[in-house]
């Protein structure tokens, strides 16, 4: 592996401010471990002993590191308490083999939707869906990928398309409350959910129905996860879907920024103004909603969900989102 672990550059502006880049290897890290190790290093450069939350040890197989040679235990962080990371519930019919994921040069998109069509969707989804005894609870996330979703498969298949192409969302899923990793865990802990459905259902369909299509693969993850855990134990393979491959341009991954703690980075000048995600290689459309620090007007993401030719139609179809 010939790229860096973790690479970090600071920018000075003659103005007294200045940018934090990181970049660092998915493999070691999801998002949340890495805002984890930031806020710890913001700790200790204000001068805190030890940081406030400290790391728990992980586990490492020294065969997967490739560690032949007999090696010190006591520089090996190990904890059997940790466990098992699950897969992901993508089933492997989505899974492109990596020579066949090539950089694409999709279009940056800097998105704001407003509050007040968040909040007008959020109230229509739990009239709609409120019965059994209780109101089912509806998401800033929910509504803001519904959305991006049902935008950009209108500007691609066009408002009134009649395609029966897949329309493949898959987002991303912190699995440490559902596996019970301790805090202070800086791991490689997510997971990634699929939502399967057609151009036609996704850019026809009411927006409260298509909220509902996230809405219901969020509640099934707890039964998800199990599920997968007892095929792992019973040697058996992944969650199904194998007969048909998905290419990536028919799907749109999202990963939420929220709740991942990186608007509470300080090292030592105050928390951050922003917080976006920046990528160099693109190899299929994606979309980072619910951005931290930027939230008064609206909800803020970027994404690289859409080629040049359908930025236009792209940003008129966000545009209706009042």
């Amino acid at each position: 592996m010939s790229d860096s672990l973790l690479m970090m550059q600071v920018t000075e502006f003659e103005c007294g401010g200045f940018v934090v880049g990181v970049t660092w290897n998915h493999g070691v890290a999801d998002t949340y471990g890495l805002a984890q190790f930031l806020r710890a290093v913001g700790e200790l450069a204000c001068g805190l002993p030890s940081p406030s939350v400290i790391p728990v040890r992980i586990s490492v197989t020294f065969d997967t590191i490739g560690l032949t040679d007999k090696v010190n235990p006591g520089l090996v962080r190990y904890d059997e308490s940790m466990p098992e990371i699950p897969d992901q519930l993508a089933p492997v019919a989505l899974k492109a083999p990596l020579a066949d994921l090539k950089h694409v040069d999709f279009a940056y998109c800097d998105i704001m939707i407003p509050w007040s069509f968040v909040n007008r969707v959020k109230a229509e989804f739990v009239s709609r869906n409120g019965g059994g005894g209780g109101r089912r609870r509806c998401s800033v996330f929910d509504v803001v990928t519904a959305a991006i979703w049902q935008c950009r498969t209108r500007a691609i298949h066009g408002r009134r398309c009649r395609s029966d192409a897949p329309a493949v969302l898959l987002f991303a899923v912190n699995a440490r409350p559902h596996i019970g990793a301790k805090d202070g865990y800086y791991g490689n802990c997510i997971t990634r959910q699929v939502v399967g459905s057609t151009a036609d259902a996704v850019a026809n369909g009411d927006i409260v129905d298509v909220v509902k299509l996230v809405n219901d693969a969020k509640e099934r993850i707890p039964e998800e996860l199990l599920r997968n855990k007892m095929r792992r134990q019973q040697g058996v393979g992944g969650g199904g879907g194998e007969g048909l491959f998905v290419g990536p341009m028919h799907r749109l991954y999202v990963s939420s920024w929220a709740g991942l703690g990186l608007d509470g980075i300080d090292f030592g000048d105050g928390k951050p103004a922003r917080v976006i995600p920046g990528m160099e290689v693109t190899v299929m459309p994606s979309c980072f909603p619910c951005l931290p620090c930027s939230r008064s007007n609206g909800v803020s993401m970027v994404a690289w969900c859409v080629m040049d030719e359908h930025v236009d139609v792209f940003r008129a179809e966000l545009a209706r989102l009042q």
